[in-house]
């Protein structure tokens, strides 16, 4: 099957409104990832077919979990851009801020912004710890961390009194041992073409006793 294919099952699969350009673009991105990862190997999955499996419809599967309130978004540790560029093309309302802090991941974010000419998207070169934005984010979200204390470490500035922080996981195998954060819900994530275990997995800050 081609990828444009997998891409238009994959979507009709996830059942959500999205642009009509959706499929055109991730297919666009996919070209300008495969044209990278020949120099600078950004990915360890080179198939483009298993690209949209494992790396583009694993990410739009979260889009439909995250609420109305998800207007500023950090991802941590973006890599490639997983999830936060396909998030990026499938709802242009949201403000996506790309924290990566390898030099190579950062310029090939900052090409496919300009290629993809994403408006909503910065490209953040900096570790999550050392950032300092202007206005908190309303989503701290990472795939690419596993450990949610390691997670909510370096990145509990970024949030605010009713910010969430998200991550994917395999398994729901730990609980957040942050003082002050709690883990709040599990979700599973049922992905498209893909028969392997996803959990989304929520941490708040705990409610304050105003009594």
């Amino acid at each position: 099957m081609s990828v444009s294919a997998l891409l238009e099952l994959g979507l009709a699969a996830l059942a959500i409104d999205v642009p009509p350009s959706l499929s055109a673009r991730l297919q666009e991105y996919l070209q300008l990832l495969e044209k990278w990862n020949r120099v600078h190997n950004l990915t360890a999955v080179r198939a483009p077919e298993e690209q949209v499996r494992l790396h583009l419809l694993d990410c739009l599967a979260l889009v439909p979990l995250l609420n109305a309130s998800a207007l500023r978004i950090a991802d941590i540790g973006s890599g490639a851009g997983f999830p936060g560029l396909m998030w990026a093309m499938a709802r242009p309302q949201w403000s996506l801020y790309l924290v990566e802090s390898n030099h190579k991941k950062t310029a090939f974010l900052r090409e496919a912004v300009r290629c993809l000419a994403l408006e909503n998207v910065q490209v953040i070169a900096k570790r999550a710890e050392q950032w300092q934005p202007e206005q908190a984010m309303d989503w701290i979200v990472s795939r690419a961390m596993a450990d949610i204390d390691g997670f909510v470490r370096v990145s509990a500035h970024l949030g605010h009194a009713d910010s969430t922080w998200g991550l994917m996981k395999a398994h729901d195998d730990e609980q957040c041992s942050i003082a002050g954060f709690v883990k709040s819900t599990v979700q599973q994530v049922h992905v498209p073409l893909l028969d392997a275990p996803r959990l989304w997995v929520c941490v708040r800050r705990e409610a304050v006793d105003g009594n």
